[in-house]
């Protein structure tokens, strides 16, 4: 049985900031993930930063962290938000590629020699005497200190509509038997909920019916120590759709076949990533929001059209994705929807 200073179970953002900090010390660190997922991936929207949340990416990196460094190496898209206002409120955000993402994450961790990457499901994590025991689908590791960065994959359920499925995020596995470790531990009563939009097939969307949004290089990198304003991948553009009154009627003749308003689901929501049913309802009087169309990477046929995150069943989604001016025909990859109890 393989004994650590410090176990990191979940491979995630946080897993491996957790595990990369940490290797800063001498201590033999173990990172469990679940195989067959990158270290680092984005299973929801392509972007690091944001209003509120690009100064936390430039505090992270002032702290030795790795979203800045991942940021830039994997970004494809930069730009100032807010830039028309004043500079309290302005804000980076990186247009990610998800898969390079993922592989600038995996060969920074492969290159530090104190942390184990084991890609295996956790079974389950008992005390025992003074230190954890880990146990796995494939062996136990012992530690010392004990790491949980499980996110969505910890006892999650995605919903559309009336269905649910069990899962961590779309096609992949939940931490069930993980849950009961928490049950002595006080934690809010609503568990976290997180939602995507559908996704949109990259050729079939008629751009020339969008305003185009293209990379400012005059937007400072995210890592302190990279060259300000170099670019380490092709630079591509986003693109600005909006709803219109047709588009949240359809929303507005739902409700009831909303899980985030027919008591399906109990979650408490992201602050600065409503729905677009929390829209509709939160707004009545208004009928246009901002769609911004962004790829998912260079490689990926997707376009992910962030603002318009759902838990509506999927026939409402492709109806309300077909409102709208510019994605009127174009071809859905994969339904959104909501991730939480």
């Amino acid at each position: 049985m393989k004994q650590f200073d410090l176990i990191v179970v979940g491979g995630g953002h946080a897993g491996i900031e957790a595990a990369h900090i940490a290797a800063q010390f001498p201590l033999n660190i173990g990172l469990i993930t679940i195989p067959g997922i990158g270290l680092g991936s984005a299973p929801c929207n392509p972007s690091v930063g944001g209003v509120g949340k690009g100064q936390v990416v430039r505090e992270l990196d002032a702290l030795g962290g790795l979203m800045g460094i991942l940021a830039d190496k994997a970004g494809i898209q930069f730009r100032t938000l807010n830039d028309s206002k004043g500079y309290a409120v302005q804000s980076t955000r990186v247009q990610i590629d998800k898969d390079l993402y993922s592989v600038a994450a995996e060969e920074l961790i492969s290159s530090i020699p104190n942390i184990d990457v084991i890609r295996e499901k956790v079974v389950t994590v008992q005390r025992d005497g003074a230190d954890f025991l880990v146990t796995t689908t494939e062996r136990s590791y012992r530690t010392k200190k004990l790491i949980m960065t499980v996110g969505t994959f910890l006892n999650g359920k995605l919903h559309t509509g009336s269905e649910q499925t069990i899962g961590g995020r779309v096609d992949c596995d939940a931490s069930v038997s993980l849950q009961n470790m928490f049950n002595e531990i006080k934690t809010r009563p609503n568990r976290f909920k997180t939602g995507t939009p559908p996704r949109l097939a990259k050729n079939s969307i008629d751009y020339s019916q969008l305003q185009e949004q293209p990379s400012d290089a005059s937007v400072r990198n995210f890592h302190c120590l990279n060259s300000p304003f170099g670019r380490e991948s092709l630079q591509v553009s986003c693109y600005l759709a909006r709803t219109n009154p047709e588009t949240m009627e359809i929303i507005r003749a739902n409700k009831e076949k909303s899980p985030m308003f027919n008591g399906q689901i109990k979650g408490v929501g992201a602050r600065y990533c409503p729905s677009i049913e929390d829209k509709a309802f939160r707004y009545p009087d208004k009928n246009e929001h901002h769609v911004f169309i962004e790829p998912e990477g260079l490689e990926l046929d997707t376009m992910y059209p962030s603002g318009i995150s759902s838990s509506l069943p999927k026939e409402v989604q492709e109806a309300y994705v077909r409102s709208i001016q510019g994605i009127r025909l174009c071809r859905r990859i994969r339904c959104g929807g909501y991730h939480g109890t």
